[in-house]
């Protein structure tokens, strides 16, 4: 068996391994956006996924090719377009990652508050943020190479990669604590509905012993009550968070 080491100094063994992916991420995010494409109703979630398909495969024609080429030597004698490519790939992770908090952020919205917006004007002034941040993945350009190594690199690039990690780190906290905050929104928001219907079903029990007479009445007055507590929780958005949540 190889080690994960092992794979990436074995230069034939991890172009493979990047082929598979490249073929992978093609058919599955081809898929996902024909899929999308042949349904007719769909909730914005599904077009911030759309957006995550479209930018999984332009990573996947440019990042992918990118790391093989390099592994070939393909561009041993063209250091700036090694260093373009380079920053093609930040600038591409910089949108993904960038769109993880948006599907964070609207899932939020949906679920926990009663704000309506447009996500057209929202994806907008999303992508104008976006690209500005990914903008600075072109100081790439100034590397003194197109390796990673941060050693003996100018103040300029080292700066740069503390950029990176901080952003990075701020989008995957951030995105942690929205979803956590939801879970706990959704368990508040059940809990209260459980014991609404328990009260219910409690009162019943109790005009069942003191009244024989309105056995009938109270029963169905009892049971309606809980039913309708129930139908208007399905047709909340705390009822079908846990769908939604688990799609997404």
């Amino acid at each position: 068996m190889f080690s994960f080491i092992e794979i990436l100094n074995n230069n034939l063994l991890f172009i493979l391994i990047l082929s598979s992916i490249f073929l992978f991420s093609t058919i599955f995010n081809i898929f996902s956006i024909y899929k999308f494409i042949i349904v007719k109703k769909k909730i914005s979630p599904d077009y911030i996924k759309l957006q995550l398909w479209i930018i999984n495969l332009v990573f996947t024609f440019v990042a992918i090719p990118y790391y093989i080429l390099k592994e070939l030597d393909f561009f041993k004698l063209r250091l700036f377009e090694c260093k373009l490519f380079y920053s093609m790939t930040d600038f591409i992770m910089f949108v993904y990652n960038n769109l993880l908090i948006l599907m964070a952020i609207d899932r939020y919205i949906f679920i926990c508050t009663r704000i309506s917006f447009s996500l057209k004007q929202t994806l907008i002034s999303f992508y104008v943020i976006t690209f500005i941040i990914a903008s600075t993945s072109f100081t790439r350009l100034f590397q003194n190479d197109c390796s990673h190594a941060i050693i003996s690199e100018s103040n300029l690039i080292s700066s740069y990669n503390y950029f990176i990690i901080i952003v990075i780190s701020l989008n995957m906290i951030s995105t942690f604590l929205i979803y956590l905050r939801i879970l706990i929104f959704v368990y508040k928001k059940e809990t209260k509905v459980k014991s609404h219907i328990e009260m219910k079903l409690l009162d019943f029990k109790q005009n069942l012993n003191k009244s024989e007479n309105s056995l009938t009445a109270k029963k169905f007055e009892t049971i309606s009550s809980v039913q309708s507590a129930i139908k208007v929780f399905k047709k909340t958005k705390h009822w079908t968070i846990l769908i939604i949540f688990i799609k997404v």
